[in-house]
């Protein structure tokens, strides 16, 4: 999709085969991030739009994600919880990054900031 839009696409990603976490929870943290940061990309007219991806082990279980995307129109936060620009309420995506942060005592840090959103997971199995 990256390629499709002309959107610059970077990843480094250095995970073992077999991970500490259940295989579903990594497909929606992964699903989740990489459509956000491809639809904010997409919303760019005219822009240089770039998603960057950096995943890795951090000590002996410990797992790292960053996904990093231009987005030059800044996401809505009421309350501490971001907005969904497809429907109205809260993102289920990013709710559900969340969730799997806090089910193997991680974080899951979310910001914006001049022209580009930030997404941060940390998971502690």
């Amino acid at each position: 999709m990256a390629q499709e839009h002309n959107i610059r696409f970077a990843s480094q990603i250095h995970l073992p085969c077999r991970l500490w976490i259940n295989e579903p929870d990594i497909y929606i943290l992964f699903g989740n991030l990489l459509e956000n940061a491809i639809d904010a990309c997409i919303d760019e007219p005219g822009a240089s739009p770039f998603v960057r991806v950096h995943a890795k082990v951090a000590g002996e279980r410990a797992i790292s994600i960053t996904i990093d995307n231009s987005c030059q129109n800044p996401p809505v936060i009421r309350d501490g919880v971001f907005l969904s620009s497809k429907h109205s309420g809260p993102g289920t995506g990013t709710v559900s990054v969340r969730n799997i942060a806090l089910q193997y005592n991680g974080i899951a840090d979310l910001k914006y900031e001049s022209g580009v959103f930030y997404a941060s997971v940390f998971l502690n199995p």
